[in-house]
């Protein structure tokens, strides 16, 4: 499979790599309980700075710890630190660690630890470094204290670095990192590495100086490339969590008492229903040669008249877990920008476009009864499309090698702010496939993230959002649906970052 990560890239595999803080649970005991979890492909590092894509975050985190975290409540939650100011001219942060972390081999987490793991984020290609970016320099205070000094203001600095890519690493030990799971890359995480082999299962010991280490025994990922597998695996018993994606969910959950529940088939098993991560949206590829005809403006506002015909809330009541989704952050993030008034009329468009237009889809259930409710959008506008199915690879390489006409994708949403979610429109990122870069956004996006006042900076990055909107010609969205967590183990929370990656939180499991 083509991995590119913080892009769009597949029908029921996302691309903000999720990230998982994996604490297993904070009751007393003897450690008894042992966790498996159903992933769909094998990660190929679990080096925080390498990592780039899903399955891979969602091993790393387990064996790695950042400074802080975010809860659902949408509260920063310490970690490995006790304390980050973050200084009124938001110029510098002081971080006091906690006393008494420890990595893997027993050594103590300090402050030389934190400059070393920052810096290193800050110096690689990694999409996440622009959360170290305006690090200007380093001053080491004592072992458990480091101020930190920023080259422009930086006031949401604790947010920005509550994410994997700043997960803190042993000093010196990346120089000896080896592919492709780079454990000599030592981490502080919850869970100690015990066999990471190419292969379908990875296994986790936990790691006693790890603030909460828990009650858990073991923890082991086991790849499960399929849907029907993972389902299966979880219903059999072999693994007993599951995040679910895609075609799972509607094999999986129902609707009853008003209460999203899972299946009778998967029985005792308990559904977390946290924010919304993953999106769908039609994705136009204005390169193709077939579109060579149509002008700029004329794009603009095809995009304007086709979103504002999609019937969304019909759209969210067939599928599980589903929300309308009509503008370039869920409605759960901020208001939709209203979409100015569109004098275009659908006959225009049908003479702009060629004869028949093709609309590529995953061929599994759900996303096949997807695109049938959206292909009646493109007729009453006057165009005659062809639905055309393909497997999962098939549309991840039609996407990011741009081979597609309309596509119809999923793909995961930061939820609490919106700069990661705008770095797909910045015109120097080179892993955007939304369509046409939009100059301006990368500078907008650091004129509002120095602004010192929350209020005044949230104001100003809902007039980014609503500029992005009315740009924007290369991408319409459908609906964003919620995290879903199918556990036989009793999970605590589920939050997500600042940062744009979805995160599902740490697992509390309680005996």
């Amino acid at each position: 499979m083509n991995r590119r990560v913080f892009t769009v890239t597949l029908v029921t595999v996302a691309v903000a790599g999720a990230l998982l803080f994996w604490q297993a649970g904070e009751s007393p005991g003897t450690k008894t309980r042992d966790l498996v979890i159903a992933i769909q492909s094998p990660p190929t590092t679990i080096d925080p700075v390498s990592t780039v894509e899903l399955d891979s975050a969602l091993v790393g985190n387990a064996a790695h710890a950042t400074l802080v975290r975010i809860n659902g409540a949408g509260e920063v939650m310490p970690v490995l630190a006790k304390e980050i100011v973050v200084a009124s001219d938001g110029m510098s942060a002081t971080i006091s660690l906690k006393d008494g972390c420890k990595f893997w081999d027993g050594s103590p987490v300090t402050s030389r630890d934190v400059e070393g793991s920052l810096s290193r984020l800050q110096k690689s290609q990694n999409p996440l470094k622009l959360v170290v970016s305006r690090i200007k320099d380093f001053r080491v205070v004592s072992p458990l204290e480091l101020v930190v000094t920023f080259s422009e203001p930086e006031p949401e600095f604790i947010l920005r670095i509550a994410n994997l890519q700043a997960a803190i690493t042993k000093a010196g030990t990346e120089k000896s990192a080896k592919l492709p799971f780079d454990q000599n890359v030592i981490g502080a995480g919850a869970w100690i590495p015990e066999k990471l082999e190419a292969g379908a299962r990875f296994r986790f010991r936990p790691n006693l100086g790890f603030p909460d280490h828990g009650n858990a025994a073991s923890l082991t990922f086991v790849v499960k490339s399929d849907p029907q597998t993972r389902l299966a695996a979880f219903e059999s018993g072999e693994a007993n969590i599951l995040r679910l994606r895609g075609p799972e969910l509607r094999e999986a959950l129902e609707f009853a008492d008003g209460r999203l529940m899972a299946r009778k088939e998967f029985k005792d098993a308990v559904v977390v229903d946290a924010l919304a991560s993953d999106g769908s949206a039609i994705m136009i590829n204005w390169a193709n040669p077939v579109f060579a005809t149509v002008p700029p403006d004329k794009r603009v506002a095809f995009v304007k008249v086709f979103s504002q015909n999609i019937p969304r809330r019909e759209l969210a009541k067939t599928l599980v877990a589903a929300e309308p989704f009509e503008n370039v952050v869920p409605p759960s993030v901020l208001a939709p920008a209203a979409l100015p008034p569109s004098s275009a009329t659908h006959e225009s468009f049908a003479s702009l476009f060629p004869a028949e237009v093709e609309l590529l889809s995953a061929n599994d259930a759900p996303s096949r009864e997807l695109a049938s409710l959206v292909a009646p959008t493109f007729r009453a506008l006057g165009l005659n499309v062809k639905l055309r199915f393909v497997d999962i690879g098939g549309l991840v390489k039609a996407v990011v090698q741009k081979e597609h006409q309309f596509a119809i994708t999923y793909f995961e949403m930061p939820i609490p702010g919106v700069e990661g979610w705008l770095m797909f429109f910045d015109e120097n990122n080179p892993f955007s496939t939304f369509g046409q870069p939009l100059p301006g956004v990368r500078e907008s996006m650091e004129r509002t993230r120095s602004i010192l006042d929350p209020a005044a900076r949230r104001s100003a990055w809902q007039s980014v959002v609503a500029d992005v909107a009315q740009r924007q010609s290369g991408w319409i969205p459908l609906f964003s649906r919620r995290t879903i967590i199918l556990s036989r183990a009793e999970v605590a929370g589920v939050f997500v970052d600042v940062c744009g990656t979805p995160v599902w939180s740490y697992l509390g499991v309680r005996q």
